[in-house]
């Protein structure tokens, strides 16, 4: 059986994507909802080119990780870094289909 404690990986698909794996892994996992964020804080890769483990413990207090609400501190942090506008999205798939 899969380790519920572990984040799924950051940097291998799609932010979307990674976004929708990190939802499900907050619901099925054991860890309490204080300990969320930061273990998925530890789980980012700290060599990533998009240099988000520095950027998250640079800007984010770990006092705001370990709350309830942390994921949700998380995720508006890393939407700030990498969810796309809907209009870059839409040129993107135009980009990929043409």
């Amino acid at each position: 059986m899969e380790n519920y404690k572990k984040p799924p990986a950051f940097g291998e698909k799609p932010y979307e994507r990674y976004l929708e794996e990190l939802k499900a892994w907050s619901i099925i996992t054991d860890l309490n909802k204080d300990k969320q964020a930061v273990a998925v804080a530890l789980s980012f890769p700290e060599n990533d080119s998009s240099q988000i483990r520095d950027k998250l413990f640079n800007e984010i207090k770990i006092e705001d990780l370990n709350k309830e609400d942390g994921m949700q501190t998380l995720i508006t942090f890393m939407d700030k870094l990498f969810k796309k506008d809907e209009l870059t999205q839409v040129y993107e798939r135009y980009v990929n289909f043409d």
